[in-house]
This record gives structure tokens, C-alpha cells and sequence, in this order.
């Protein structure tokens, strides 16, 4: 619980600033520090981001009243009507997730690697 709350945090704070793949050193330096297994380090790593980018995309539609939200549902080829908004913020949450919960995996095998040696 601590990992995932560490990466969520430091994630939030760190994409204000810098660009999206940001993500991808945060959770290979947490996962490298904190990790206790590569099945943690991918599902905290995994979840903190989905559950982070997921809560920003539903904040920004909220905020235009899933106008953009529907068109990019539309241009899918989603025909929810009003309810495109939740499965395109599902969607576009889940390339970040797994970027991040391959490179919380790749930082707590390079952790293995190296204190093994």
C-alpha cells in the first residue's frame, strides 16, 4: 500500500511539471527501492497510474462537460450515447498503467540484478 500511494503521489506532483513518460522513472526508482516482489511492483505500479490518469481524465471531462470526451467515443466507435466519456477515460487510462507497471517490474529486477552481484 505504501508503494502504491508513493508512486500516485510523486506521479501527480512530477506530470504538473514534466511530460507524461515521467511515469517511467518514478516507478522504476520506487519499485527499485521499496518492491518486496515483481508481482508488486507491476500491480502498484499498474494501479497507482490507471487509478491517477484515470481520476485526471474524469476531472478534465467534468470540467467540459465530456464534450471532447464523447467526440474521441464517437470517432471509436463507442455508441453509448451519453456514457462514451466513462469507457474513453477507461481506455486512455490503460497505456499509461502498463508502461508503469512494466517499469515498476523492470526496477525491481534491476534491484535483484545488481544486489546479487
Amino acid at each position: 500500500m505504501f508503494l502504491f500511494l508513493l508512486i500516485i503521489v510523486i506521479a501527480f506532483i512530477s506530470q504538473l511539471i514534466f511530460p507524461w513518460w515521467i511515469i517511467i522513472p518514478i516507478a522504476i526508482i520506487c519499485c527499485g527501492l521499496k518492491a518486496n516482489s515483481a508481482a508488486s511492483a507491476f500491480l502498484s505500479s499498474f494501479m497507482a497510474i490507471f487509478i491517477l490518469w484515470l481520476m485526471m481524465s474524469m476531472f478534465l471531462s467534468f470540467q467540459n462537460d465530456h464534450i471532447l470526451s464523447n467526440r474521441v467515443g464517437e470517432m471509436l466507435g463507442l455508441k453509448l450515447a451519453s456514457y462514451n466519456w466513462i469507457l474513453v477515460a477507461l481506455i486512455s487510462s490503460l497505456p499509461g498503467a502498463i508502461t508503469a507497471g512494466f517499469a515498476g517490474t523492470s526496477g525491481f529486477l534491476l534491484r535483484k540484478i545488481f544486489s546479487n552481484n
